[in-house]
């Protein structure tokens, strides 16, 4: 293991999917960029071209999740593939209990 020297940071980040409903359909991404911010809220900081950042406006629902060993391969291929935004995504992983976005003071949009 190599000593990267004090610094704030985690490596390697963990890869999160983040899912979200993008026009009434469950869709997800792969971010490698998240983490913690309070006991009760995290941050994640995806790239702006992604298509599921349709369904992550304040006040949509979404999932975070974490990707093991065994996911990656299917994740990432489905990620990646240029079709994502036109495919039933939501066979393709289970999106767990959907959270409320909220914007940088904790408050919805309800």
């Amino acid at each position: 293991m190599k000593n990267i020297g004090k610094m704030v940071a985690l490596y390697p980040m963990p890869i999160v999917a983040v899912g979200a409903f993008v026009e009434n359909k469950p869709n997800w991404m792969l971010i490698a960029h998240s983490g913690i911010t309070g006991h009760d809220r995290m941050l994640i900081s995806p790239a702006i071209p992604h298509y599921t950042n349709k369904g992550l406006s304040l006040g949509n629902m979404i999932s975070l999740n974490i990707i093991d060993k065994q996911l990656l391969a299917k994740a990432e291929r489905q990620d990646l593939s240029a079709e994502a935004k036109k495919i039933n995504q939501s066979s393709q992983l289970e999106y767990g209990r959907l959270w409320r976005s909220v914007n940088h003071r904790g408050k919805t949009l309800d």
